[in-house]
């Protein structure tokens, strides 16, 4: 398992190398990892808002990484219509990169 430092200097540098190229305007992580508490069967939850919502972007986002992480992703895209009980738990968990 990596430590929370270690993921989001992986998720900061991602930033820098991506944001032109997908458009990502915000990414973070948000749930048990944010929290500390993860398992080692734990999951990363990633928050992303990008430019343009385009599924294949996602896709890639998602494949990259899942890649450089080592952890299986769940990928959030930030939206206005998003779940009430969701964006409050990214406001109150989540970690901006």
């Amino acid at each position: 398992m990596k430590s929370l430092q270690e993921i989001i200097e992986i998720l900061r540098i991602y930033k820098q190398e991506t944001s032109t190229k997908y458009g990502i305007r915000k990414l973070g992580i948000f749930g048990s990892v944010a929290r500390g508490e993860q398992t080692p069967n734990s999951d990363l939850d990633i928050f992303v808002d990008i430019q343009v919502p385009n599924p294949y972007i996602l896709g890639d986002i998602h494949d990259d990484l899942e890649e450089r992480t080592g952890y299986k992703i769940d990928l959030l895209r930030l939206r206005d219509n998003l779940n009430s009980l969701l964006y409050k738990n990214i406001q109150k968990d989540g970690i901006l990169v």
